[in-house]
């Protein structure tokens, strides 16, 4: 380890993938964690020993790991450069290093460049380090976490990884990691896309939706993720299901719209068509908040 000592890890962000990430680290960390997130209910469900942040800024002064796990890039800015945020942390550090910092938000690329070169000039080394897996893979420590950033640094927040990823591709430099999210996204997304129009040409043709599931199951198309998916879609059969369930679709929709728009800012900074990107982006929201 680089500090010859135990590492105090913090984490920000309690949210759908956060706080069973951060539940990892309270219960396997050396040391108690400090953890932050802007609402004060979000800690009810943690258990085990952690201290609650005041701000991002505590972490940025007590932490050497730190990860950041919020829902977009203007809060993953907000946590960073705004008023209590890392930097105004690191401005007051007094201890001799500064920490390396793990950003599992998807985010533009560009906004990834800018928080490196203004960490850095608090002596702080940032990665983007995005996951895939969802919850459930995080309660169990079974995220898959695609990582940009030089390899001491990557090495350096093994230790914060392991708790919850089993497994650790290091995609390439500074973004890469991000590049590689983007590009599973897309598949991702499409193949839901896929999934829900052929339920539906399937329904109106008078053809059970599970036969299609036998199909693909035998074929191998079946993905455990398209599976979770069609199950949840087709398990709303009340009224107030179909309600929650039209509200979870909405959530998945602006998700998807965030994912994709990275996605697209990818295929700009390549200079290559990305029309497929665009007709997924476009189709998504109205495919799956159709639920009839």
């Amino acid at each position: 380890m680089r500090f010859g000592k135990i590492m105090r890890m913090g984490f920000i962000g309690l949210g759908n993938i956060g706080l069973p990430i951060a539940q990892r680290i309270v219960s396997m960390g050396d040391q108690p964690p400090m953890l932050f997130d802007v609402a004060a209910s979000a800690y009810d469900p943690l258990s085990g020993k952690f201290d609650k942040a005041q701000n991002a800024a505590a972490l940025a002064q007590n932490c050497e790991l730190i990860g950041i796990c919020v829902r977009n890039g203007e809060d993953c800015e907000n946590v960073v450069s705004g008023p209590g945020g890392l930097l105004e942390g690191l401005s007051q550090r007094k201890r001799p290093d500064a920490p390396f910092i793990a950003i599992h938000s998807t985010v533009p690329f560009s906004l990834i460049d800018r928080l490196s070169h203004s960490l850095a000039s608090q002596g702080a080394t940032l990665i983007d380090a995005a996951v895939t897996g969802g919850p459930w893979n995080a309660e169990e420590g079974q995220l898959v976490v695609m990582v940009g950033g030089e390899a001491a640094a990557v090495d350096s927040l093994r230790p914060m990884l392991d708790c919850y990823c089993n497994k650790i591709i290091h995609a390439g430099p500074l973004g890469a990691g991000m590049k590689l999210k983007a590009a599973n996204n897309l598949v991702t997304y499409a193949e839901l896309l896929a999934a829900v129009e052929a339920v539906r040409l399937l329904m109106t043709g008078g053809v059970a939706p599970e036969k299609l599931i036998d199909v693909m199951e035998t074929n191998g198309n079946l993905t455990p993720s398209m599976r979770a998916y069609l199950v949840s879609r087709e398990g709303a059969t009340t009224s107030e299901q179909r309600e929650k369930l039209l509200a979870v679709q909405s959530a998945l929709a602006s998700l998807a719209e965030k994912d994709l728009s990275v996605a697209l800012e990818f295929a700009e900074m390549q200079e290559i068509p990305a029309a497929f990107t665009e007709s997924v982006k476009a189709l998504f929201r109205p495919a799956v908040e159709r639920i009839d």
